[in-house]
């Protein structure tokens, strides 16, 4: 109720709550339209009377709203208790209104276990509340085992159980309440008997839930995990164990399960990691990541955190060994080598001073691992385009990180070698394919990176350059006349504009970019709006000429060529200004 402010009238509404929740999930279900209506409500009466606990307690009043009725001496028996009988008929288990209950049902056991946690520790002190939770479980799992002996949700209500108890211990810890070594016994005692729980029937093969009580037991090991490392056990047992849990169900998922299901084991994975960072996680993460071509953030921040901040130096230069090791005999040895493209891609983007140290002691190593996924190309297949868009941009990485790698003129000259494989490998062939924008563009900015970083370095590599130039030109010549045609030209305008201030090495060469271009024109029926993107660039090498380049151009054209440059070049002196 958004309008209860006063803790009278939140009383009053959920002394009704509870009353009319009580009536509504103690009577018969069926699977019907009015079912579904009817746990749709449930939940938000739960869901209400979650926020009205939080409401009462800060108020410092929770009153007796709880122990109503006589079905199993508690509100909290009743919550679980219809929440099982709800569960023994298999369609409704399969309906999301079921799987909204078990939710909202679980932060309502969460919340009430919290409050009465803090009352017995206040009351009778934290043994006393021990024992109690403990009665409550033995009580509890008795009833499921004749209740749900037969149903294929046997395991989902006992994971109910203990995510509840685990978040409402957490939520007492938080507020300082279980501090002191009587508080860390009955930490730890809560942890083991929530594991008991959770590992109790763990073998039981349950059909008829889907996959959502696959993907509710992972939530809850990964509860166990963040609060084993939080409340600082220091059981070196406990985490093992559940690492023992963590690896099977990794390999299930590997066998095939759904989106769902493969999320919450990777957010146990993470939070085992973030537990017990060790270096032999780096191989488990990679093969994770790639079973997929969907990059999967989670993954690949976890992995970021690992080698930047929580491996030892040795450890950092052990997991980069590790990375660069490809195994080609490896039946995923493509999308791995994918994987740790993009993992080198981010540690070289997040990475700190320390990690700098550690990736320039494999820069020479990681700068071949880019080179070699240039080539040979192979623009049919979307892997390969992913493989060399990721390639390209480690390539501007280590451009951009001296502190890495420093590129000689031998190194300079490779590159561009590469990246005119990439752009101009298609122009051979009778299909004259365009090369995709983004591989285009990062090509594009990766040689307008080398003009701005290695001027001068690329003086004896003029005729590369060139090459290259003619290359991304001529894949702009026969580009359609689409929305993406001026995304092309512009990388190659920037291009040129780049080169204006380097005019006295490169103004004797361009003069044959220009002359393709005019010979472009008077060969083919160019579209005129293939024409007007180009001609920015045709402008910008203009700008580099002198009265000498502009005299060899005009003889090396025939009749029909130098009609059509006397119109580009009256457009260049009447709309264009060189602004240096």
């Amino acid at each position: 109720p958004k309008t209860v402010v006063e803790v009278g009238d939140t009383k009053r509404y959920a002394e009704a709550a509870v009353m009319l929740e009580w009536i509504i999930a103690s009577s018969s279900c069926s699977i019907s339209a009015t079912t579904k209506n009817k746990l749709s409500f449930i939940s938000a009466l739960r869901l209400s009377l979650v926020k009205s606990i939080h409401m009462m307690a800060q108020k410092g009043y929770m009153g007796d709203v709880f122990a109503k009725g006589d079905h199993l001496e508690t509100f909290t028996d009743h919550l679980l208790c219809s929440t099982a009988n709800f569960s023994c008929s298999e369609e409704i288990v399969n309906t999301n209104e079921f799987e909204q209950v078990i939710l909202t049902t679980e932060k309502l056991v969460s919340a009430i276990t919290s409050e009465l946690i803090s009352r017995a520790a206040e009351q009778h002190g934290l043994p006393h509340a021990m024992k109690g939770l403990s009665n409550h479980t033995s009580k509890y799992s008795e009833y499921l085992q004749g209740r749900l002996k037969d149903s294929s949700v046997r395991r989902l209500m006992p994971l109910l159980v203990t995510r509840a108890f685990l978040r409402a211990s957490d939520s007492v810890s938080g507020t300082g309440s279980l501090d002191g070594k009587d508080g860390k016994e009955f930490l730890k005692s809560i942890w083991y008997l929530c594991f008991d729980m959770y590992h109790k029937d763990s073998g039981v093969e349950t059909i008829g839930t889907g996959d959502f009580e696959e993907s509710y037991g992972n939530l809850v090991l990964e509860e166990l995990i963040q609060t084993a490392r939080r409340w600082e056990l220091g059981a070196k047992e406990s985490l093992d164990q559940l690492e023992s849990i963590v690896g099977p169900k990794l390999n299930r998922v590997r066998e095939g399960q759904s989106l769902n299901t493969t999320k919450t084991i990777h957010f146990c994975l993470v939070s085992l990691i973030r537990a017990r960072p060790s270096v032999s996680y780096v191989d488990t993460l990679i093969f994770e990541m790639s079973r997929t071509t969907i990059p999967s953030p989670l993954l690949e921040a976890a992995f970021c955190d690992l080698v930047i901040s929580r491996l030892r130096s040795d450890e950092r230069i052990e997991a980069i060994q590790l990375l660069l090791s490809v195994n080609k005999n490896d039946s995923t040895s493509r999308l791995s080598k994918l994987t740790r493209l993009r993992l080198l891609l981010l540690l070289l983007h997040r990475g700190n001073d320390t990690t700098a140290g550690s990736l320039a002691s494999h820069g020479r190593s990681i700068f071949q691992l880019a080179l070699q996924s240039l080539c040979p190309i192979d623009r049919t297949s979307t892997f390969r385009k992913d493989e060399i868009g990721e390639s390209v941009q480690l390539l501007q990485s280590l451009i951009r990180r001296k502190d890495v790698l420093t590129m000689s003129q031998k190194d300079l000259s490779v590159v561009m070698c590469c990246l005119n494989s990439v752009i101009g490998g298609h122009l051979s062939r009778q299909e004259r394919r365009p090369v995709p924008l983004l591989i285009f563009v990062g090509c594009c900015k990766t040689l307008l990176l080398l003009v701005q970083r290695f001027g001068k370095q690329l003086y004896p590599c003029v005729p590369l350059m060139i090459s290259v130039l003619h290359s991304v030109m001529n894949s702009c010549l026969h580009l359609s006349a689409d929305e993406n045609l001026r995304s092309y030209t512009s990388e190659f305008t920037r291009l040129c504009e780049s080169l204006v201030a380097h005019r006295e090495v490169y103004r004797k060469h361009v003069v044959g970019l220009i002359l393709d271009f005019t010979n472009h024109l008077g060969r083919n029926n160019m579209p005129h709006i293939i024409k007007d993107a180009l001609l920015p660039s045709i402008y910008c090498l203009l700008d580099m000429l002198t009265i000498h380049e502009t005299k060899q151009l005009n003889a090396m054209m025939d009749v029909s060529c130098k009609s059509i440059f006397r119109s580009v070049y009256r457009s260049y002196k009447k709309l264009h200004a060189y602004k240096g």
